[in-house]
């Protein structure tokens, strides 16, 4: 909020007032100039102060799981092969989200592997390697767990990965969860300090010179 008004106020000065004066809250926005509010889904706006003010919404959503709880948790990748598992373990190495599959029923193939449906656990092994310190809100996970209870394994559809990435969303980490890889490194990012969602003032208040 603080850093929005500074900028806000620079960039009124250097656009000779053409700029308006305003607070970003993250979802919403507040016009000191105009005396107006600017939101998500408001009419009227582009689609990229809607891209804007949803980034916004993802550090609101942060703030409130860090409120109600906050746990330092690690999200693991497994770097032994390109197919590669995506695992969040908390920091006294409970095992919030290890999403697999959970019987004996071995696929023979890749293919087999990828397709085939089979029961889940939250609980699979978890490979220790390319860690990223993140801090959850671990009731989240009450939340994907009871999920994976309702969903078969599958790889190419209900995997790993995707159980990691909605469980970091919800969290209000954006996250790229297509690959354990990327969602290792959208993950390293926004740990790191790379966050669209902090960022996202600046698509709410583009200047375009009329």
């Amino acid at each position: 909020m603080s850093a929005s008004f500074v900028n806000s106020v620079g960039t009124n000065f250097y656009t000779g007032g053409a700029m308006p004066v305003s607070i970003n809250f993250g979802v919403a926005s507040y016009d000191l100039t105009n005396n107006s509010w600017g939101y998500l889904g408001k009419k009227g706006n582009k689609w990229y102060e809607n891209l804007g003010y949803g980034l916004g919404a993802m550090a609101n959503l942060m703030d409130i799981n860090q409120l109600i709880n906050s746990t330092n948790a690690t999200l693991y990748t497994d770097n032994s092969d390109f197919i590669s598992h995506s695992a969040i373990v908390e920091e006294d190495g409970n095992t919030l989200m290890s999403f697999g599959p959970n019987d004996s029923k071995i696929p023979n193939s890749k293919l087999g592997f990828a397709t085939y449906f089979r029961k889940s656990t939250s609980d699979y092994k978890v490979y220790t390697t390319l860690p990223v310190e993140i801090t959850v809100n671990k009731h989240i996970f009450t939340l994907t767990r009871g999920l994976v209870k309702l969903l078969p394994y599958q790889g190419i559809t209900t995997n790993c990965v995707n159980m990691a990435s909605l469980s970091l969303w919800l969290n209000g980490i954006p996250n790229i969860g297509l690959h354990p890889y990327l969602l290792y490194a959208t993950t390293w990012a926004y740990s790191s300090g790379i966050r669209s969602d902090i960022l996202s003032y600046y698509l709410t208040n583009i200047y375009i010179k009329r």
